[in-house]
């Protein structure tokens, strides 16, 4: 976010952008607001800075995403990749804003991730008060540690890692929350959901649907069961995650999948 009264080059002023409608207000008890990106100096450097210095662990890549930046032969382990940072920089980066503009200490989830579904409310109420605001990245953290509330832990540096994502519940009475972010535009394996469930979680299941589902015809009985005690939930980022990365991550998903298909002919002509 950016202060009204500073200024971005030599003869440009926010307030005057303002009132030129080429920014927008978010918050105006806070004299905060919001600029087109076309407006961003290109020496980035010191904002990288400031992001860093306000929500540590953050890079500013991973919240606005290029399609041309990210179409390489890494294919969708990559893309993947991305898919978690903006979930995790997204999250990190509301829970800074709200704990800042609210002034409080610890908030909700529903505070920051927009939904009007009632079955996710509840699922987020599960978890009870929250305080995360910043990234730390890791090997592996598990839903049963006991660590700092104020980070989201994200599991980057192992593949192999029992869920993607950790948040802690900021109050004993709450439940921690484990994140899958699932790089997938079809509906998951009940098997593979099976196995992320834990007794002392809640899990959030992140995937690029179509929309955000809550008991799913795929899922067998002990999975029908999560649902009805709140344990388990399926989003599609659209809560938290700019509408543009995500629609980034759609196309490249889509992409990557037409290259895949277009190699494996070109494979059997071969053969033939």
């Amino acid at each position: 976010y950016f202060r009204w009264s500073v200024s971005i080059g030599p003869n440009l002023i926010y307030k005057d952008l303002l009132e030129e409608s080429l920014i927008f207000p978010y918050n105006t008890e806070e004299r905060v607001c919001v600029l087109p990106s076309v407006l961003l100096p290109r020496d980035m450097s010191e904002i990288d800075a400031k992001i860093e210095e306000l929500v540590p662990g953050v890079k500013r890549s991973d919240l606005r995403l290029s399609m041309t930046d990210y179409i390489s032969g890494e294919g969708n382990l990559k893309t993947g990749d991305l898919w978690e940072n903006s979930i995790v920089s997204s999250l990190a980066v509301r829970g800074f804003l709200v704990k800042k503009i609210q002034n409080q200490p610890r908030f909700q989830m529903k505070d920051i991730y927009d939904t009007n579904d009632d079955y996710i409310k509840n699922c987020f109420a599960k978890i009870g008060a929250v305080n995360f605001c910043k990234v730390r990245r890791m090997e592996e953290v598990y839903v049963t540690a006991n660590l700092d509330s104020e980070f989201i832990y994200h599991n980057e540096k192992t593949s192999t890692a029992h869920h993607d994502i950790v948040i802690f519940a900021a109050s004993p009475h709450g439940c921690n929350g484990a994140i899958q972010a699932k790089y997938s535009l079809h509906d998951p394996n009940s098997g593979v959901i099976l196995d992320q469930l834990d007794k002392q979680a809640v899990l959030l299941w992140f995937y690029l649907g179509a929309s955000e589902i809550q008991a799913p015809n795929f899922l067998n009985e002990k999975l029908k069961e999560a649902t009805k005690n709140h344990r388990l939930a399926f989003l599609n980022g659209s809560g938290c995650v700019s509408a543009l990365t995500i629609d980034v991550l759609i196309l490249l998903k889509q992409f990557n999948h037409f290259v895949d298909a277009a190699r494996q002919d070109h494979k059997r002509k071969r053969l033939v």
